[in-house]
């Protein structure tokens, strides 16, 4: 888990400096070519050369369920989709507006249900944990 905490540094870092840390973030959710749930996919580790990882489906609610794994990263990607179906709600750092205090942290909170939750589970899997759905 050094990567994971090394990214949430890396985040908060650059949010407090007034950086947005997921350029085009608002582009990356909710797209029209998204797959509709529920949906199949392949996961790689996109900080590894694109290794495989896992095959995973997610159900209607948003909810991953692991089909195949790569044995040697089972547990630790077990960890992360235990992570993931814990979560109601996906928050994705949002830039704050203009009258908000230095230093504001703003998130844009995306719950679990609502047809863009895929999307946002992709981009939290992507700056998180560095992992693809394919």
């Amino acid at each position: 888990m050094i990567r994971r905490t090394f990214v949430r540094t890396v985040f908060l870092t650059a949010t407090f400096a007034g950086v947005l840390p997921l350029p085009g973030l608002r582009a990356s959710v909710g797209r029209a070519d998204e797959p509709k749930l529920p949906a199949a996919f392949d996961v790689v580790d996109s900080g590894h050369e694109d290794r495989f990882v896992a095959r995973i489906r997610v159900d209607l609610s948003g909810h991953i369920a692991i089909e195949r794994t790569d044995p040697s990263r089972r547990r630790w990607f077990e960890d992360i989709v235990d992570d993931v179906n814990r979560q109601e709600t996906i928050i994705l750092p949002a830039p704050p507006p203009s009258s908000a205090p230095r230093f504001a942290m703003y998130g844009f909170p995306i719950a679990r249900g609502d047809p863009r939750f895929l999307s946002a589970m992709r981009v939290y899997l992507r700056d998180y944990h560095s992992l693809e759905l394919r």
